[in-house]
């Protein structure tokens, strides 16, 4: 089993700064239960919370109670259905509760009374912030942040009241509470009291120190006393049933002594949807880079037999291709075999690509090339025209037009024969 460390901040927690480290301190007392211990206050000690934090012990859980004066408790009915929604609209159903601005307060939800009443605490964002960062700068996870009253027994028609030096903590039988300096106590005991009840049975359930002095209350109340050797022990018997966990919405942790799948399950369920998916996608496609492989493979069939005219089979035609091409080659381009396909897409290629054209399809048949270009005009093609006449060839543009920006032609280009004189251009 694992220790647990309850650590009571004393008021007022606004806190001291500590001009060394530039950070807020509170007094505290502390009470370590050892899960071997049966009772015992040995390990009761009071300090700055910075010396606890230096040097922690070992495997414990920790549970902070923060002075009742800082957290406001009051009940409200929320309806059986729509609780969730009830639930998220509760900080604007106490604006009339609270002083300060509601989006500067943290509310926790805590059980239902006797009486069907949900019981709600309020109290300040930056206070459990800076709490949460102090524990986590130690790296302590606290196990539960609790006003101190909420460590007292619920008693319905009976007010528990524990003296704590000069302060009273206070749980109503309404299973709210208050703490409150002692003096001040039989005052709210009168105020907090419902009107329409019977007098006569009201009852307090004083516990104290034996040499602790109490209040005089009215005569109509009937008051039962308990002495205790220490305050925070007798806070720290209720712990296992105190309830009024401040660390929900933005300030929950996650339990420390077990991994809870619960709220991963929509994550991991999203996260195999999308590996489902995410296989389908890249199977369809592969299925489509098939599809245009096997078109590429036929287009390359296509033209391989065009260049070919004279092979009967063809069964790899990149390397049937290639060896035609030197083969042409060693004839030179002027010869019968200039005129094939390779050869003379070779001999004009480097002119066209150094011109700002574009080529927009490529035709061979019969010795004769036909290149599709779209350029800026007329005159640009004509000039290219021209530029392929004077490498030896026989050049034309047919079918040129123009559009709102750019001119476009066929430049049909093929070996001149040797009876053929050269176009002037």
């Amino acid at each position: 089993m694992t220790d647990t460390l309850i650590v009571q901040l004393i008021p007022p927690i606004s806190g001291t700064h500590d001009e060394e480290n530039g950070a807020v301190n509170y007094a505290a007392h502390w009470l370590h239960i050892s899960s071997e211990a049966t009772s015992g206050t040995s390990n009761f000690k009071t300090g700055e919370l910075s010396q606890l934090l230096q040097q922690p012990p070992d495997d414990c859980q920790w549970i902070v109670l923060l002075p009742g004066e800082d957290v406001l408790t009051t009940t409200v009915n929320l309806p059986k259905k729509r609780r969730r929604q009830a639930l998220s609209a509760l900080p604007f159903m106490l604006e009339d509760s609270i002083t300060s601005d509601v989006t500067m307060e943290h509310t926790a939800v805590g059980p239902d009374n006797i009486q069907g009443e949900t019981l709600v605490a309020i109290t300040r964002k930056q206070q459990l912030r800076d709490l949460q960062k102090l524990f986590a700068d130690a790296g302590i996870i606290p196990y539960r942040i609790l006003p101190d009253y909420a460590m007292l027994q619920e008693t319905p028609d009976t007010w528990q009241v524990l003296v704590d030096g000069e302060r009273a903590i206070v749980r109503c039988p309404d299973s709210t509470g208050f703490s409150t300096p002692l003096s001040r106590l039989p005052l709210l005991l009168n105020t907090g009291e419902d009107p329409e009840s019977d007098k006569s049975s009201r009852s307090v359930q004083w516990f104290r120190l034996a040499d602790a002095s109490v209040p005089v209350l009215p005569d109509d109340w009937k008051i039962s006393e308990q002495v205790v050797v220490n305050p925070l022990q007798h806070l720290a018997a209720g712990a296992s049933n105190a309830s009024l966990n401040l660390l929900q919405g933005e300030f929950k942790v996650q339990q420390q002594d077990s991994w809870n799948w619960r709220p991963w399950a929509t994550a991991a369920l999203l996260a195999f949807v999308a590996i489902c998916i995410g296989l389908l996608e890249t199977g369809l496609e592969t299925a489509r880079y098939n599809r245009e492989n096997e078109q590429i493979q036929t287009s390359i069939m296509e033209l391989a037999r065009e260049a070919l005219p004279g092979v009967k089979q063809i069964r790899d035609p990149q390397t049937q291709v290639l060896i035609a091409w030197r083969e042409l080659n060693k004839g030179g381009a002027g010869d019968a075999g200039g005129a094939e396909f390779l050869p003379l897409l070779n001999k004009v290629s480097s002119t066209i690509g150094q011109q700002p054209v574009t080529v927009q399809g490529i035709h061979f048949k019969d010795g004769t090339l036909t290149v599709a270009l779209q350029g800026t005009s007329l005159q640009q093609l004509d000039e290219l025209r021209q530029q392929i006449e004077q490498q030896g060839l026989n050049a034309s543009l047919l079918d040129a037009g123009t559009d709102a920006d750019s001119a476009h032609s066929n430049l049909v280009i093929k070996a001149m024969s040797p009876q053929t004189p050269r176009s002037a251009g």
